[in-house]
């Protein structure tokens, strides 16, 4: 896991209540985040990343995910 993505994901565990994360100019991230624990999340835009794929369990760990 690049040093990147480890921070993104250590970010995404640090606002757990917020309901909305943009991330811009992302270019160097390869993975998806780990969004366990952030259930409030309604929104998550990560812009120009190298993400290919999203976990199959995206809907179930953020169940009110209204736009990716």
């Amino acid at each position: 896991m690049a040093l990147f993505d480890l921070m993104l994901t250590l970010f995404f565990k640090i606002v757990l209540y917020a309901h909305f994360r943009i991330i811009s100019e992302a270019r160097s991230v390869t993975s998806f985040p780990n969004l366990n624990g952030t259930t409030a999340l309604t929104l998550i835009r990560v812009d120009r990343a190298a993400i290919t794929s999203v976990p199959e369990d995206l809907c179930h760990v953020v169940p009110d995910l209204r736009s990716l």
